[in-house]
C-alpha cells in the first residue's frame, strides 16, 4: 500500500498549495464528472490542485495532467498502436484532473 506522501507525489500536481473551507458537495466517491470554468487567473488550477491533494490524503489515486499533453501523449499512442494501454494511464487513477 502507498503511504500518503506517495500518492501525493504520484499525482503528479503542481506546486501544492493549500485551500480550506471549500464543500460544494464534491466527492470522489459519487464517481461523477466536475468541471470547472472560468477566465484566466480565477484559480481553477489552484481548486484542482487542492482538491486533487485532499483526494490523495483520504486515499485516493489522483493523476494531475494538463489536457494538452493527454492529447499529445494519446495521438503519439494511437499512431504506435498503442491507445487502449495508454488510455489505462488515464483511466486507472480514482480521480482524473484535467488542466
Amino acid at each position: 500500500m502507498r503511504t500518503r506522501s506517495g500518492r501525493t507525489r504520484e499525482a503528479h500536481r503542481p506546486r501544492f498549495r493549500r485551500v480550506g473551507g471549500i464543500d460544494n458537495g464534491f466527492s470522489v466517491a459519487d464517481r461523477r464528472e466536475q468541471s470547472v470554468a472560468g477566465l484566466v487567473g480565477l484559480g481553477k488550477t489552484h481548486l484542482a490542485t487542492a482538491l486533487g491533494y485532499a483526494a490523495a490524503q483520504e486515499g485516493y489515486s489522483v493523476l494531475f495532467a494538463d489536457a494538452i499533453s493527454v492529447i499529445n501523449d494519446l495521438a503519439a499512442a494511437q499512431k504506435r498502436g498503442l491507445l487502449k494501454r495508454q488510455l489505462r494511464t488515464y483511466l486507472a487513477p480514482e480521480l482524473l484532473l484535467l488542466d
